[in-house]
């Protein structure tokens, strides 16, 4: 298959990047360059790109000859000829764009009986050109857009892989997606009977780039290069890195058919052969076999078919006697203060505490997290404090303002006992934390029957906290989520893993109540308030910021300018936010006490083994604030 500048005897390719002023691309936020090529004749090939100054590897292969006309890939149908006889593509985006969490689901294989994907064949494939793929794509993550570029040119009869991806210091990856036959080609006779990948490379120029944009929280995409030099496989199924991403579809159905036919001694090929007659809707080849009776000689059988994300409603959570509704906005996990001499209850600041958030803006209150010091409370003393603040609360005009309380205790029965006794002092929702005392012995079926058992008896509803940091690095994946989500007490999640694009999957599969509809009542929270906006563009629900304990207008304020419209002003304000709070996160409960007392006259100290602030350290979070302090003083 020819490239599309190669169409006409005689033309060569030429690259192009154009500036913002020539080609600027409408995104989401602002413009940003764009890659191009172009055929043109040899008259108008620039002097670097000539032929006699070509820096072209001396092992590389001539080029190819034109298409024929029976071809299922030519070259125009990419490149449109122009007045001037210039073959011009060029990458567009539309002039708006579905938010984040709209984007369309990436393209999956078709699946029947538990199977897998139909391996496209060169003269079958009519998949639509990438820059159509991408026009019509966002993606939140890496590997989403790495998966809708593979199944793309699964679709045409290609393989590709990733090349150079790095990862920068905020977890972000970026990096090349190019054919599987790029790089240095090397004849087939200087190779001739040995068994070398390196006898497949062909320098395929296919190439794209993925890379994080901070300008909308979202991974970008680049074709440098959208065609191959080659032509495609004839037989994908007999490629080793299809067959890997393959084999992932088979569900337990097809398992058990290898292993009857296995132990009536019929060979890879009858047994491919007699599962393709059973299942035409799969597509499975004698390798596979081999694949899948190594698994069940390993135990390594599928336990049910592999989950897909739903859109469907999952519940509906309408206000019920037994507890009062969540509504997205801001939460905040309060602090629970102590006395300094005795460090007994401090009730007063507690109560001054939870009264002073709820008429800054907050729309509920998270009682004995993190921030609440929980781990160094007794079951009384998380009983009590809970108490405390409904009172606070219905004292204060507030007795609609739900609160949450952190109940895990490590065990199943512990964490229903607390969730019992906490109804009866006015908790509304248990905030549960996976187990991991035990980490060593815990995998991932045993943390999902933790939080199934829970659900089953307590009589709260139950928020999954996936906080990695206080439980020994468990992070919860996006597949665990959305299966826990599925049980009808189980009815949010906080994200403080701070994974925007975990969030987005969750509150996409579960329908997410937002600030713009009530969608199915479950919600989606971020857990920390310097991603605020970041939370509101994915989809989430609310979110729980530790920060709103000192600056909660600043937090109601970004929340309020985005749910508005005025998306500049939030997000210069979100800016000034993100800045203070991470001043807050770095002293963390010490800090954020210092803070409280600084600015509201209480706090104290967090309990031992915590230690006090020093002074240089105060000074630091004095000048960390200065700027957001100074507009929630203003509000």
């Amino acid at each position: 298959m020819a490239s599309p500048a190669l169409a006409n005897p005689g033309t060569t390719l030429q690259y192009m990047h154009s500036t913002h002023d020539s080609f600027a691309v409408r995104r989401l936020a602002g413009t940003e360059p764009l890659w191009m090529y172009r055929a043109c004749t040899p008259s108008s090939v620039p002097s670097h790109l000539s032929a006699k100054s070509s820096t072209r590897s001396k092992h590389a292969p001539p080029p190819p000859p034109p298409p024929s006309s029976s071809s299922a890939h030519t070259a125009s149908s990419y490149a449109n000829p122009n007045a001037s006889g210039v073959n011009q593509i060029e990458r567009r985006f539309p002039q708006s764009r579905p938010p984040p969490f709209l984007a369309a689901t990436p393209p999956t294989p078709p699946d029947g009986g538990g199977g897998t994907m139909a391996a496209p064949t060169a003269a079958s494939s009519t998949a639509a050109p990438m820059e159509d793929l991408l026009d019509q794509r966002l993606f939140v993550t890496f590997d989403d857009a790495y998966k809708a570029i593979k199944d793309h040119q699964y679709q045409r009869g290609f393989v590709a892989t990733s090349k150079s991806v790095s990862t920068n210091r905020q977890g972000q990856k970026r990096g090349y997606i190019c054919c599987q036959r790029s790089g240095e080609y090397r004849p087939w006779a200087h190779n001739a009977g040995k068994k070398k990948s390196s006898t497949k490379k062909s320098a395929c120029p296919f190439s794209v780039y993925i890379s994080f944009s901070r300008a909308t929280g979202t991974y970008a995409v680049r074709v440098k290069h959208q065609e191959h030099n080659h032509e495609p496989l004839s037989e994908l199924r007999a490629n080793s890195r299809y067959r890997l991403d393959s084999q992932r579809h088979f569900g337990p159905e097809i398992y058990r058919l290898v292993e009857s036919l296995s132990k009536e001694n019929k060979t890879l090929q009858q047994i491919a052969r007699c599962i393709g007659e059973a299942h035409p809707e799969i597509s499975i080849h004698f390798r596979d076999v081999s694949f899948i009776r190594k698994q069940l000689r390993l135990g390594r059988v599928p336990a049910c078919p592999p989950a897909q994300p739903s859109t469907e409603v999952i519940r509906r959570n309408p206000s019920a006697p037994s507890h009062r509704p969540l509504r997205s906005g801001i939460y905040a996990p309060t602090m629970t203060f102590f006395e300094p001499a005795t460090e007994d209850l401090d009730m007063v600041s507690i109560k001054t505490h939870a009264q002073r958030l709820v008429r800054a803006g907050l729309v509920g209150l998270v009682a004995m997290g993190s921030y609440g010091e929980a781990v160094h409370c007794t079951r009384n003393e998380k009983v009590a404090v809970t108490r405390a603040t409904r009172e606070a609360l219905d004292a204060a005009g507030f007795p609609a303002t739900p609160i949450i309380i952190g109940a895990t205790e490590g065990s199943v029965r512990g964490t229903v006992e607390l969730a019992v006794q906490a109804k009866d002092a006015g908790a509304d929702y248990a905030l549960v934390l996976a187990p991991s005392y035990y980490k060593t012995q815990i995998d991932k079926e045993a943390i999902v029957g933790y939080f199934t058992a829970v659900a089953d008896a307590s009589p709260l509803p139950v928020i999954v906290y996936n906080h990695p940091a206080v439980v020994a690095g468990i992070d919860l994946d996006s597949d665990v989520l959305i299966r826990l989500a599925q049980h009808p007490n189980v009815v949010g999640t906080e994200f403080t893993c701070g994974n925007t694009g975990k969030l987005s999957r969750v509150a996409q599969a579960t329908f997410a109540q937002t600030p713009f509809g009530q969608g199915s009542g479950y919600m989606a929270f971020g857990g920390m308030c310097d991603f605020t906006l970041q939370t509101l563009i994915s989809g989430g629900s609310g979110v729980i910021a530790g920060g709103a304990n000192v600056m909660p207008k600043v937090c109601v304020r970004v929340w309020n300018l985005y749910t508005d419209g005025k998306r500049e002003e939030a997000e210069a304000l979100q800016k000034i936010l993100s800045r203070g709070d991470w001043a807050l996160t770095k002293a963390a409960i010490a800090g954020t006490k210092y803070a409280i007392h600084a600015h509201y006259g209480y706090g104290g100290f967090p309990r031992r083994p915590l230690k006090k602030l020093n002074q240089a350290t105060a000074a630091a979070i004095q000048e960390g604030i200065r700027e957001v302090m100074d507009v929630e003083k203003s509000l």
